[in-house]
């Protein structure tokens, strides 16, 4: 019972989901001679073993960590070497101590630098400038500083979206009008694209879909409440528009990149996404794979089926991509996986609709709704890939 609660603990601050951290529970449990069930929630679960009428029950408040790609390989060894009978209980214990107690791979100024990088990459995906990008990786440092830093205190931490999407906003207008013609809402939504929560709504839909019920709308409506604080502190910034009034000049008066630049922006995002899932180092280059499979192959599902139903093409290629290299490298699936997934998730859409709600505008409100129906296809789309890639081609781990 120790340690299984030592390793939900451990698989919990790694950002596990509910269904994995069950079957990861259960699975060494059986491996040792026990019967046990295991509730995961975000915030807490509940570990019972034994027979029916005999159990031994505990209950474990957590909270929901981000995902750590590093520690969660980390953790899958100790626990495959316990499930095997390789390390004994006791040594299990004490390795999972050691690794809670290790300090992060990387720096905050490193982490800072990725949130530029990514907030630059995104920019360009969204067809923006050379200036536009520029400009979001400069803000999306700062937005690094500000999710690092206010992250350390839980009452800070409440606000810290809604600051980070308030100074992204106001500083593109402040750009747009004093300095360079920019397309406010593009830069704005990328400087904050690593805070937009578009893959837990994606786990989110994954865990109701797989009747997690509890678990899956738990994070919805944690997704939904980072996205009306992001919408809010950037309403508040795009305000400030019509207080200095618009800039002088369009976006397309500065060099706009050719399409293959998107191409190179994909290795560069995948080094940024590497660095913010913690994922250690010599695991880039499968997950520049992963992230290429997908970003293509969502732009195939694009052409094919239309931008909502497409996205099912891209995460069913990312799946069997991911599922292939877990059974090779005795790995769990999720670390290629969820960078793979990061450049398909619905966030933006999110983000764009319930921004669109909260406009005075009766027309944006009317946009709001089409965007949230788009949103929840695509995150629909995204779950049915990954569960057809995990039928056709399963990963030998629960992870």
């Amino acid at each position: 019972m120790a340690f299984l609660v030592m390793l939900g603990r451990a698989l919990h601050s790694a950002g596990t989901t509910a269904g994995r951290l069950e079957s990861v529970l259960s699975a060494v449990a059986r491996a040792n001679g026990q019967e046990a069930h295991v509730f995961s929630t975000p915030t807490s679960f509940t570990v019972a073993i034994g027979e029916p009428g005999q159990q031994r029950l505990a209950l474990c408040r957590v909270s929901p960590g981000d995902v750590d790609l590093g520690r969660l390989v980390d953790v899958d060894e100790v626990a495959s070497a316990v499930a095997r009978g390789d390390m004994s209980l006791s040594a299990g214990r004490r390795e999972l101590a050691r690794i809670s107690a290790e300090r992060a791979p990387y720096r905050s100024w490193i982490m800072m630098g990725s949130f530029g990088v990514a907030a630059a990459c995104a920019a360009r995906f969204f067809a923006g400038t050379l200036m536009e990008s520029v400009i979001a990786g400069i803000l999306g440092i700062v937005v690094g500083f500000i999710a690092t830093r206010f992250q350390r205190s839980e009452r800070s931490a409440r606000v810290a979206d809604f600051l980070a999407g308030c100074f992204a906003a106001g500083a593109a207008v402040t750009v747009n009008r004093y300095f360079f013609p920019v397309d406010t809402t593009t830069v704005a939504l990328s400087a904050i694209i690593v805070l937009i929560p578009g893959l837990t709504l994606t786990v989110a839909v994954s865990e109701i879909s797989t009747l997690n019920l509890v678990s899956g709308s738990a994070r919805l409506i944690g997704a939904i409440a980072v996205l009306v604080s992001l919408a809010i502190g950037i309403g508040i910034g795009i305000r400030l528009e019509s207080h200095l009034g618009t800039g002088t000049g369009s976006p397309d008066d500065f060099y706009r990149p050719a399409d293959w630049t998107k191409a190179l922006a994909v290795p560069v995002a995948a080094a940024a996404f590497t660095i913010l899932f913690r994922a250690r180092p010599r695991d880039y280059l499968p997950i520049a794979v992963a992230g290429a499979v997908g970003f293509y192959g969502g732009r195939l599902g694009l052409i094919m089926f239309g931008a909502e139903l497409g996205a099912a093409v891209g995460a069913f290629a990312v799946g069997v991509v991911s599922n292939l290299w877990s059974r090779l490298r005795d790995q769990p699936a999720a670390v290629t996986m969820l960078p793979g997934l990061i450049l398909l998730v619905p966030g933006s859409l999110g983000l764009r609709s319930v921004y669109s709600f909260i406009s005075p505008d009766s027309a944006d409100t009317l946009a709001g709704v089409d965007s949230a129906a788009s949103m929840l296809l695509v995150a629909v789309s995204l779950v049915f890939g990954l569960l057809l890639a995990s039928g056709l081609f399963p990963s030998r781990k629960p992870l």
